[in-house]
């Protein structure tokens, strides 16, 4: 895909440079740079279990000199490193092999004949432990090797994730494990161990959270316990005590690891800066067509390993879409194109569909357009107020388009500024507690309860409104009233689905995001449970849009420039498209 300069009307122009630009983004850095902060330097109270843990299996050779019944005992070089508790498998010398060349002897052939597990060190060095299978005999060697131990490891819900993370990432960077990871939400050991045996692991690592301390919060301590598959014998339980400010310094370094949950499995670089998209089907055939919208131009594109535009609709110079997504309205098997656009004389709302190969307007009304809950909301515009009025359907008669039954929303509240959550209330008589969750007028996220009662309002604001508009005083010196739209709003699984951005100066948004998260809000009846779906992507998500498992995030770098693509003559002025698999 070629990659340019394009002015607005489409056409391509020669690549310039942007010497104030780059000038103004080599400040910002400088400004932030000093602010960025990891775990690397501070103290690791993990260390010390994830070092226990790794010498429990050092790699260690020892052989058998006595055998009576169940009981063994072993010796040799450095047999004080042996830890109770752990297993060695016993092997029988066989026959010298020699060097096909030389002749000279390099070893003897070995056959496995048993285990045993380490029971107790003496002073003299004498090892002794305990026959698990087998029939060993004196000379015999018991090994623990010195190939990695596979182990299934499972962080309980109990631990705070990205402490358990750090963790994971400390065993399996000492090189000693080969850790399985396992999607199963396991209410008790015995479906843990099944999957153990599944996957063909030799040992579980689970960590918890403990309550050790009444007075400390849950995530304070965190709790390893180590299985043997085999027999489900509990090898070591041991806990760490976290700090509050080593916690909150993890927590502090999330992006990091949201970055790395959250890769894209595709990446488009677009050749113009969108502003908005919508995916649908349009002509009814397999597959699916993405819409994008630029000023108050529509382009369609089939994606590929490139994207392929295949129609376009040039828009009014003097208007700017401000919302897009899709339908199918009329029960045809297409999708319907459904457009927002703001113009000298407020909003105009409208239906297109495709047909011979071209999109075609169907319906346009003053006003705005949601898809919310497969169904198509629309309220009316005016001049003293933006979005006015009662929110009602827009359906389709068999011949034409026409609004149907209202929905009651409460005051303040508009079209596009909510979602209704359910929570479940754990009695199968009884309805699910209904819950809305909207943004308020200073761009926080709130919820409030069927009775009108606000039960959780988010910490800070979401990065503030995108599209602001001002409404003319009475007279020329008296200031006027503000109205926006909000960002898009999803409801995915019964959870509330929106942008929260934060911008590079925390006082302004003017300079533009540092970085942008897709959120996830779910409401359990009695608080929400807030989740990243994609995290720390850098600079500006401006539209997003879910189909299926997959969600379609555009956005644009911070400052909207690209720096390397300075460098390599591109265009800097880019948007890109990242595709995520949901998890």
């Amino acid at each position: 895909m070629r990659v340019g300069y394009y002015d607005e009307d489409g056409t391509i122009m020669t690549k310039r440079t942007l010497p104030y630009a780059i000038c103004i983004v080599l400040c910002q850095l400088l400004f932030i740079l000093p602010f960025v902060s990891g775990v690397c330097g501070a103290d690791e109270p993990l260390r010390p279990l994830a070092d226990k843990t790794v010498n429990f299996f050092q790699p260690l050779a020892l052989k058998i000199e006595t055998v009576k019944g169940d009981n063994v005992t072993l010796t040799g070089e450095s047999s004080e490193k042996a830890v109770k508790g752990t297993r060695f498998d016993v092997f029988s010398e066989g026959a010298v092999f020699y060097h096909p060349v030389t002749n000279e002897p390099l070893g003897h052939f070995e056959s496995h004949i048993g285990s045993v597990e380490i029971t107790g060190v003496k002073s003299n060095g004498t090892v002794e432990a305990h026959l698990i299978k087998g029939t060993p005999h004196k000379g015999d060697i018991a090994r623990l090797s010195k190939s990695k131990v596979k182990a299934l490891f499972y962080q309980d819900k109990s631990v705070n994730w990205f402490l358990g993370d750090v963790y994971y990432r400390m065993l399996k960077q000492s090189g000693r494990f080969e850790l399985i990871d396992t999607a199963i939400a396991a209410e008790n050991t015995d479906a843990l161990f099944e999957e153990a045996k599944k996957l063909g692991a030799d040992l579980i690592i689970l960590v918890e959270g403990s309550k050790k301390d009444a007075i400390m919060d849950e995530d304070s301590y965190l709790k390893q316990r180590i299985f043997w598959v085999s027999d489900r014998k509990e090898v070591f339980s041991d806990t760490a005590a976290i700090s509050e400010a080593y916690l909150q310094e993890i927590l502090a370094s999330a992006d990091i690891f949201l970055s790395v949950l959250n890769d894209p499995v595709l990446t488009y670089h677009m050749p113009i800066a969108y502003d908005l998209m919508a995916i649908g089907n349009l002509d009814g055939g397999s597959g699916v067509e993405l819409i994008f919208s630029s000023g108050s131009n529509l382009a369609v594109y089939k994606p590929g390993v490139d994207m392929n535009k295949i129609m376009e609709l040039k828009g009014d110079r003097m208007s700017d879409n401000v919302y897009v997504d899709v339908i199918d309205i009329n029960k045809d098997g297409k999708d319907e194109i459904i457009v927002t656009s703001m113009a000298y004389d407020g909003a105009r709302a409208f239906i297109y569909g495709v047909e011979g190969g071209q999109l075609r307007e169907l319906w346009k009304a003053h006003g705005f357009l949601r898809v919310y809950n497969n169904k198509l909301l629309f309220q009316r515009y005016t001049t003293s107020e933006g979005q006015s009025g009662d929110v009602q359907y827009i359906v389709w008669d068999g011949s034409s388009f026409k609004e149907e039954g209202k929905i009651k929303l409460p005051p303040g509240i508009n079209l596009y500024d909510f979602v209704n959550l359910e929570a479940a209330t754990g009695d199968p008589n009884k309805k699910s507690e209904p819950a809305m969750l909207y943004y308020d007028v200073f761009n926080h996220l709130t919820v409030k309860d069927s009775a009108g009662t606000s039960i959780w309002r988010s910490k800070g604001n979401m990065g503030g409104f995108s599209r602001e508009y001002t409404i003319p005083g009475p007279t020329i010196i008296t200031e006027g009233s503000k109205w926006h739209i909000s960002d898009k709003m999803y409801l995915f699984h019964n959870k509330g689905v929106a942008i929260r951005r934060v911008p590079l100066a925390l006082t302004s948004v003017s300079l533009g995001y540092k970085k942008s998260y897709i959120m996830s809000y779910g409401f359990n009846g009695i608080s929400v449970e807030e989740n990243a779906l994609v995290g720390a992507i850098s600079g500006n998500i401006i539209d997003y849009t879910i189909y299926k498992d997959r969600i379609y995030v555009l956005a644009r770098p911070m400052l909207g420039l690209n720096l390397s693509g300075i460098l390599k003559g591109e265009n800097p002025l880019t948007t890109n498209l990242f595709v995520y698999k949901l998890l």
